[in-house]
């Protein structure tokens, strides 16, 4: 860590001594970069990519939108009017370049995703896939929809993803775990290839970036960073202890902080009354074409089934005429001795009906007369009735109305209480772990290159094997960028030293000595330190304590000060056995007394 008394030593030196890093004092990020801050892994992108990119991408978009929105929007083809032209202007895009074989699915707006979700807006995009706010039909709800590169080692990738999620999801299925959950995955057929898709529960909020932003860089309440930290430990317990997962990257961008779930963001709804889109109608017309879609499809397969039964039945007829012709035959027989065997019965049958038919005439006349002095009796009864049901129904209506007027009154006291919790919930924030992309097992690593730079562990940078506490070091480094607004350690390039060593100086000046055994066992140790324990390159250190730096630079009270480098310290252990575990964070006295 660099700060101000050890930059006058530094720089009075720098002539003697050449080799010796230059410590320029300020850690505060500037407002130019976080622009640099998606290229964090420099050991995933070559140091060219992000120089050519944004170089290209700002002169090209500025010119191509006017022209195809001013000039003639009327002869644009389907692909142009359909293809992502809801973006956020003020932030970089993805290169259009990667939208060919093996790379980004080309999206249009209203296309229908597994029969269910309706695309109708790009929110997001990373170097593996774009993210796009779609309409889940069938819950009638709004979710984000991940769609991966269609190149084999990113399907590869997203499989070992979705495996992650859907364990993380099956623990806790009740979205309690401060984990992004996983609601469907499926694959989707393109004009790029075939691209993987998962469908995640939309959160109406943004990273904790954010929040850092809106502050201009000068920290967060102590009160607000402790709920925050309360929330995301219980995240990383969910991970390490239930799951037996490592997250592999811990950062203010991978942090969510919302307040509902399935609902528009202030910017979406920004963006869509922009161009003139109303949700309800643009749904409506995506659901009937949708539906007549359906509708052909099933009636081509129900025409395919009716000629195959067809052409079964024609087959069948054949043989069943000539068995048919035979059995005729010899039903023709079998009538004609019916016949002869009928008409014998109905002569029987006319001789007793004579009889009958005499006997039945006097009994429906007795019935005749019973039922006329039956029917006289129902009317006057009728007459009765009529006059007692219009004195209650009068009863009956007053009393309606009476409970109508007592119903509207429950109704707007209801209404008034809703608007109280709304209120109410509107003060309340949620925080929630994003982005597994990069994650792992406990037990089975897919890559030894984790963590972003300014969050990286010293077990990460030497070589050695980590574990789930790789996540807990990250961890500290965001509370301290939450409370003070700088990052806890920037390394920098320096004449004879790298970044990695440049890392480890700061962490021994914070922090103090790394043990020796540590420091010189790990796979790339070598490089940075020498047999005795030694760095290589950086000579002179100047120590100086993380409460003293709370006190001193960031003006922290004393008490304070010593409660927060007693809690981060503990997570700021050089070796990952002695470092706290998500569950010792959680009982540790910083975080003693929070209101659930």
């Amino acid at each position: 860590m660099s700060y101000k008394n050890n930059k006058k030593k530094r720089k009075k030196k720098k002539k003697k001594q050449p080799s010796k890093r230059t410590n320029k004092q300020p850690n505060k990020r500037t407002n130019k970069q976080p622009k640099k801050q998606p290229n964090k892994q420099p050991n995933k992108q070559p140091n060219k990519q992000p120089n050519k990119q944004p170089n290209k991408q700002p002169n090209k978009q500025p010119n191509k939108q006017p022209n195809q929105q001013k000039k003639k929007p009327q002869k644009r083809s389907q692909s142009q009017e359909h293809y992502s032209k809801i973006h956020y202007e003020e932030e970089e895009q993805e290169d259009p370049r990667d939208y060919g074989r093996g790379g980004y699915h080309r999206v249009k707006i209203g296309e229908f995703f597994a029969n269910r979700y309706c695309a109708i807006c790009k929110i997001g995009w990373g170097h593996f896939s774009t993210v796009w706010l779609c309409h889940d039909n069938l819950k009638n709800s709004f979710v984000a929809i991940k769609i991966i590169k269609s190149a084999r080692h990113y399907t590869e990738a997203a499989n070992d993803e979705i495996e992650i999620l859907k364990k993380s999801t099956k623990v806790n299925p009740e979205s309690t775990s401060n984990v992004l959950r996983l609601l469907d995955s499926f694959t989707h057929k393109g004009s790029n290839g075939t691209h993987v898709c998962m469908v995640f529960e939309l959160l109406d909020g943004e990273n904790l970036l954010s929040l850092i932003r809106s502050t201009n860089y000068r920290g967060l309440p102590i009160s607000t960073v402790k709920i925050i930290a309360r929330e995301i430990l219980i995240g990383l317990d969910h991970l390490h202890q239930k799951c037996k997962i490592i997250h592999t990257d811990i950062k203010p961008e991978n942090i969510m902080v919302f307040k509902n779930i399935g609902k528009l963001t202030w910017k979406i709804k920004e963006k869509l009354e922009r161009y003139n889109i109303n949700i309800e109608k643009f749904l409506k017309t995506h659901q009937l074409k949708n539906d007549k879609q359906n509708e052909n499809t099933t009636n081509k397969q129900e025409n395919i089934k009716n000629e195959k039964e067809k052409e079964n039945e024609d087959y069948k007829m054949l043989n069943e005429k000539e068995k048919e012709k035979e059995k005729e035959k010899e039903k023709e027989k079998e009538r004609e001795e019916e016949r002869k065997k009928e008409k014998e019965n109905e002569k029987r049958k006319e001789n007793e009906n004579d009889k009958g038919n005499e006997n039945e005439k006097e009994k429906e006349k007795e019935k005749e007369k019973e039922n006329e002095s039956e029917n006289e009796k129902e009317k006057e009864e009728k007459k009765e009735n009529e006059n007692e049901n219009e004195n209650e129904n009068e009863n009956e209506r007053e009393r309606e109305r009476g409970k109508e007027k007592e119903k509207e009154k429950e109704k707007e006291k209801e209404k008034e209480k809703g608007y109280e919790k709304e209120k109410e919930k509107e003060s309340d924030l949620r925080y929630k772990l994003i982005d597994l992309g990069n994650s792992c097992w406990v037990n089975k690593h897919f890559t030894n290159n984790i963590q972003t730079l300014q969050y990286r562990s010293p077990e990460t940078i030497l070589g050695h094997d980590y574990r789930d506490n790789a996540d807990i070091w990250s961890f500290a480094c965001v509370i301290f960028e939450l409370l003070t607004g700088d990052y806890l350690f920037k390394p920098k390039d320096g004449r004879n030293f790298n970044k990695d060593e440049d890392h480890i100086a700061l962490m021994i000046e914070l922090l103090g000595n790394i043990p020796k055994k540590f420091a010189t066992r790990g796979s790339r140790s070598i490089d940075i330190f020498s047999k005795k324990g030694v760095l290589r390159h950086i000579k002179r250190l100047s120590f100086w304590s993380l409460e003293d730096v709370l006190i001193e630079k960031y003006h922290f009270r004393e008490n304070d000060a010593k409660e927060i480098s007693d809690f981060l310290s503990g997570m700021l252990e050089f070796e990952p056995r002695k470092r706290f575990s998500a569950r010792e964070c959680l009982n540790h006295p910083w975080l003693a007394n929070l209101e659930n």
